[in-house]
């Protein structure tokens, strides 16, 4: 292997985990995309990714924040022809342009509902603060972060455009948590797209059918037994159960979940999740305009071996994945009550920074490291 295509390798690594009964049978390969082919010419960084079909979104960071953030490209390049360009085209970005708002800053989350439509989360833009140019930021234009919608089955057309600037500011995006879910029966529109704010004990939602945003306090009886008292909640990550329930990681590594959770407990034989939930449990789950508390009160389910990152629940089995950036872990765990350290198992040891872990084809978990690549860099997984 050349020297370019062994930093490829270990720039972009990923791990594929497939679950046969209680059998885990694991193949290490590594994916990098060829990006010269859109105008890149310096290095990036692959800072989200989203999968639709033999599609792929890359949200890219560059040093001169002079190229498009957003590229569409193939999954996987050793099957599917590859084919990298900038979506929806390089006139929709800015390019270093932050006079014109309309255009797209930066890039930084992306994710397609079931009807075929990619969100996409535009940072936007404000000035880096400095004691010596004070008046020049007083002046100069703030691009506010922003919702794009495009329908990828008709060409691709931006359908609907989103403020955020009332809860949320450029400077939050180097932190901020995003999901869009949970997801409902097929070929229904998910109702909320869920946000998380650096060390902020709320939840803002927006709602995409009634287009309103709402913010909801997250409170726990964590030290129920002690203080009978609600504590506030700083979630760090969030996820969906099989019952549409949300689920909540705290920087103490604790798990929470919304009242509705129908889950076992240690001491119970597991049943058979219901098909049909109560209208008023799932009332619970979502946040509505009729809480009149402003709050929503979460059960404590446990404890996951530290603070976690990239929640998400297997539909199918309904395993809870999650990575421990501090040790470099993959870990699994049942969804339970009382759950401790030792339910959780770690599938995976890395050296690398995990910058995200998603479902791929087939149930498959594949695991994003942030490395730094170039633009010829193009390693195919049987090399």
């Amino acid at each position: 292997m050349s020297q370019r295509e062994t930093k490829s390798a270990y720039a972009y690594t990923t791990i594929i985990i497939w679950l046969i009964g209680v059998m885990i049978a694991t193949l290490h390969t590594s994916l990098a995309w060829h990006l010269a082919q859109t105008g890149l010419t310096e290095s990036y960084r692959v800072r989200h990714l989203s999968l639709y079909y033999s599609r792929v979104f890359l949200c890219i960071s560059v040093e001169s924040e002079l190229f498009p953030t957003l590229i569409a490209t193939k999954w996987p390049e050793n099957f599917v022809p590859l084919q990298s360009a900038i979506y929806p085209h390089r006139f929709a970005h800015a390019n270093g342009n932050r006079s014109d708002c309309e255009l797209i800053q930066k890039a930084i989350w992306t994710q397609v509902d079931n009807l075929g439509r990619l969100w996409v989360f535009d940072a936007g833009w404000e000035p880096t603060p400095s004691a010596s140019d004070k008046k020049v930021e007083k002046t100069t234009k703030m691009c506010s972060p922003k919702l794009l919608v495009y329908d990828l089955i008709r060409n691709d057309a931006e359908v609907l455009r989103i403020d955020c600037n009332r809860y949320l500011t450029p400077r939050d995006s180097e932190k901020l948590i995003i999901k869009l879910g949970p997801s409902p029966a097929l070929c229904k529109v998910e109702k909320y797209i869920y946000f998380l704010r650096p060390d902020d004990a709320h939840i803002l939602a927006y709602d995409i059918v009634e287009q309103k945003w709402h913010r909801r306090a997250l409170l726990s009886r964590k030290f129920q037994g002690i203080i009978e008292a609600p504590f506030p909640i700083k979630p760090i990550d969030i996820a969906f159960g099989q019952q549409r329930e949300l689920l909540f990681a705290d920087a103490d590594g604790k798990l929470y979940a919304t009242p509705n959770s129908q889950l076992k407990t240690k001491t119970k034989e597991v049943n058979e999740i219901a098909n049909d939930l109560n209208a008023k449990k799932l009332q619970q789950t979502e946040v509505t305009k009729n809480d009149v508390s402003n709050s929503i009160e979460l059960e404590l389910l446990g404890s996951l071996l530290g603070p976690s990152k990239g929640m998400m629940v297997d539909e199918r089995t309904g395993a809870l994945y999650y990575a421990v950036p501090k040790y470099g872990a993959i870990v699994r765990c049942a969804l339970q009550r009382n759950l401790t350290a030792e339910d959780n198992e770690i599938v995976y040891f890395t050296s690398k920074n995990i910058q995200q872990i998603f479902f791929g084809v087939g149930g498959a978990v594949w695991l994003l490291t942030d490395r730094l690549l170039e633009p010829n860099d193009h390693c195919f997984s049987n090399i």
